[in-house]
């Protein structure tokens, strides 16, 4: 885990990314919003999460295929590249170093989720399945930890077929990733909008137009309340910078 004064310096250089891919994106009229911790931070603690060690943004499907065909028009010594199996982008600056706890060493980067349309079988589901995903946040001793392992079995079946059940309903959207917890948000709930009262290290970045709405969905109705030590995740072990 790193020092408080190497997350922080770690935490200003993200900072600094994440300015730098602002411009960029301005530039290249690519709509995207701050999401996950990230979001989170800037509601808040107008800044990153005390503990946080990354940045999170989403992209809607139409502005994922416009960065993806100015990509390699990143300013150095920033490079894109996607995480295999999981529908995530991340944007490196090569010019710094770090080690991270599963992938050894690493660079500061910059988190990408894309998102697609979702069938309604999937807006059905991926609550379930999210359920089903986290029986693991009880004890093995605790009765709802063995109902939602028998449960598991059916609902991985259904899951894999979701997309053959029926037509693309339009109105959700749903991340790509089958590695991360799924859910479903409706478009109009993240529309880029910049609010001067939702700032994030100073800088005034595009928020989710329905932005409680989103962390409800995220983090739950309780999202103003900071996690207890041992369920805080950290991400990077080292710095050389």
């Amino acid at each position: 885990m790193l020092s408080d004064e190497d997350l922080r310096k770690l935490q200003h250089a993200l900072a600094d990314m994440l300015k730098v891919f602002d411009g960029f994106c301005r530039e290249h009229n690519i709509n995207y919003v701050l999401a996950g911790g990230t979001l989170l931070g800037a509601v808040r603690h107008q800044g990153f999460i005390p503990w946080d060690d990354d940045v999170d943004l989403i992209m809607l499907p139409e502005e994922f295929e416009k960065f993806n065909a100015v990509r390699h028009l990143l300013p150095a010594p920033f490079v894109a590249k996607d995480l295999p199996g999981t529908g995530i982008t991340k944007v490196f600056d090569v010019s710094r170093k770090l080690e991270t706890g599963t992938d050894g060493l690493g660079h500061p980067f910059l988190d990408i989720f894309p998102m697609r349309a979702a069938s309604p079988g999937e807006v059905l589901l991926t609550p379930l399945r999210k359920r089903v995903r986290g029986r693991h946040a009880f004890p093995r001793w605790h009765p709802g930890y063995w109902f939602w392992s028998l449960v598991r079995n059916p609902v991985r079946w259904l899951w894999r077929r979701r997309k053959t059940c029926s037509p693309v309903d339009g109105f959700h959207l749903i991340y790509e990733s089958e590695s991360f917890a799924n859910w479903t948000i409706r478009p109009e709930q993240l529309k880029a909008v910049r609010r001067e009262e939702v700032r994030f290290e100073g800088e005034c970045y595009p928020v989710p137009a329905d932005t409680e709405g989103y962390l409800r969905i995220e983090y739950g109705d309780d999202f103003m309340t900071p996690h207890p030590p041992e369920l805080r995740h950290y991400h990077i072990k080292a710095i050389h910078f």
